[in-house]
């Protein structure tokens, strides 16, 4: 019932930014377009999924991502 642990996950396939060592970026990174062909279903929910390292469990750093201007059309 839109629990993400129990969702099924499809990846798709983006351009992103290769991140800064520092800071934020000056510039947003376009992905292009994403094609939801082959998606189908009663209830289809859109997810950006963050896999990072914990920084709690020793000297691990981690970073943020920012996401800005989704827009989801159809044919």
């Amino acid at each position: 019932s839109g629990s993400p642990s129990a969702a099924t996950w499809t990846q798709l396939t983006a351009t992103v930014s290769n991140g800064h060592t520092s800071g934020y970026a000056s510039t947003w990174t376009a992905s292009g377009n994403i094609s939801l062909n082959g998606i189908s279903g009663t209830n289809v929910y859109i997810a950006f999924k963050y896999e990072g390292a914990d920084p709690a469990t020793g000297t691990k750093k981690t970073t943020t991502y920012e996401i800005d201007d989704v827009k989801v059309v159809g044919n």
